[in-house]
């Protein structure tokens, strides 16, 4: 069956039982002539939305802190460009979110070598 619908197009789905085949079949019926859009995800384009995003990819960093950083830096150049001890005076910045954060913006990547 795969390499038919590879060769023909189709989409096929794997399921473990007439209830889950059941229930695919039904979401496919509802959204047939619905556009994408109803069922993709919703993304954010304001600045804060993506400064909130990627501050708080960083572990340990919530919105609150992402609020704080925004406040008191003004931009996300500024945030990675702060020395640790102006993110600590942050309010709501201890010393384990400043390293953190000064790490994540200061390490250089590193290449993965083939061994």
């Amino acid at each position: 069956f795969s390499k038919l619908s590879i060769i023909y197009e189709w989409v096929l789905i794997c399921v473990s039982n007439n209830k889950e085949a059941a229930r695919y079949l039904e979401s496919y019926r509802i959204y047939e002539n619905k556009s994408a859009d109803s069922i993709m995800q919703r993304v954010d384009e304001d600045y804060y939305s993506k400064l909130h995003g990627t501050l708080s990819s960083v572990r340990m960093v919530n919105k609150t802190d992402v609020k704080s950083l925004s406040m008191n830096f003004g931009s996300l150049k500024n945030v990675v460009l702060a020395q640790k001890e102006e993110l600590m005076r942050c309010p709501g910045i201890g010393d384990q979110k400043a390293i953190r954060l000064y790490d994540v913006f200061n390490t250089p990547i590193r290449k993965r070598t083939n061994s």
